[in-house]
């Protein structure tokens, strides 16, 4: 049994078997099997690109339940290619766990490819994308937006480029540097065209996605990393997705809520995963 965190940065890679060769190109993503019918899309240890959540995938009997969907559109078009190579089944529901950008921003990818699918929060959380918190982000397709962010990503690489040729910076730096810079690469292309989608049904503090053999219980237990923040609990399977509630080695913890946070960190570890 395992809780799933919101983010596993690279020094915590994930403590479950990974897919030894992934059937579709799923980059930046590389699938775990935490179960016959859960899988975790997460970055890998050696990925310093733009931060990227973790992305989980739950097999029901009518379909797929994700729980995130990245930071681009690019992310949520290898998340379907992904859902495809794994079954015919179309990806039925999405839970969003919080709106920081990196875990909704995908939406707009796999909404191309599943019209139908169910876009679900909390309603904080969903006050959070379409209020003044989402200062980063656009609601439909922007050619502007997209070159705005390839600006910022120019500026980002030249100031890494500058500390690659700096003497003074040490190797294991410069290594992880000479990985970052294609690796932003790869982030710009799949960004564009990205926008943040809202939900298409909220809920207040529970919502059963019932099935005979994969329940899903999407929960709110209470404020932390955000106002909204939800987890999904998998109660046969006893596995956790817990969102940037748990995050590794730490959190952006930007407009939290220490206190009730560490109450809501209570709660999950009670939860019997």
């Amino acid at each position: 049994p395992v809780a799933v965190l919101g983010l596993v940065a690279p020094a915590a890679a994930p403590a479950v078997p990974a897919i030894a060769q992934a059937p579709v190109d799923i980059a930046p993503f590389l699938a775990s099997k935490i179960d016959p019918k859960v899988h975790l899309l997460s970055t890998p240890a050696d990925y310093y690109g733009p931060v990227v959540g973790n992305v989980i995938l739950i097999e029901q009997s009518d379909g797929l339940v994700l729980v995130d969907s990245g930071l681009t559109a690019g992310n949520g078009r290898a998340v379907v290619r992904y859902a495809r190579s794994l079954t015919p089944k179309p990806i039925k529901a999405v839970l969003i766990t919080h709106w920081h950008n990196d875990h909704p921003q995908g939406v707009s990818g796999i909404r191309d490819a599943f019209p139908k699918v169910r876009i679900i929060s909390t309603r904080e959380t969903e006050a959070g994308m379409l209020g003044p918190e989402a200062f980063d982000i656009v609601y439909s397709p922007d050619a502007k937006w997209d070159e705005a962010t390839g600006k910022l990503m120019m500026k980002q690489k030249e100031q890494l480029q500058k500390l690659l040729d700096d003497p003074a910076t040490a190797e294991d730096r410069k290594a992880r540097i000479r990985k970052a810079l294609p690796q932003q690469d790869d982030f710009l292309r799949d960004f564009k065209g990205s926008y943040m989608v809202p939900p298409t049904e909220t809920f207040e503090r529970e919502l059963l996605l019932d099935d005979p053999d994969v329940p899903v219980r999407l929960l709110h237990l209470g404020r932390a990393n955000t106002a909204g923040e939800a987890l999904a609990w998998l109660p046969k399977q006893k596995i956790l997705a817990t969102g940037d509630i748990v995050v590794a080695p730490s959190p952006f913890g930007f407009g939290s809520f220490p206190a009730e946070w560490v109450e809501t960190i209570g709660k999950v570890k009670a939860m019997g995963f």
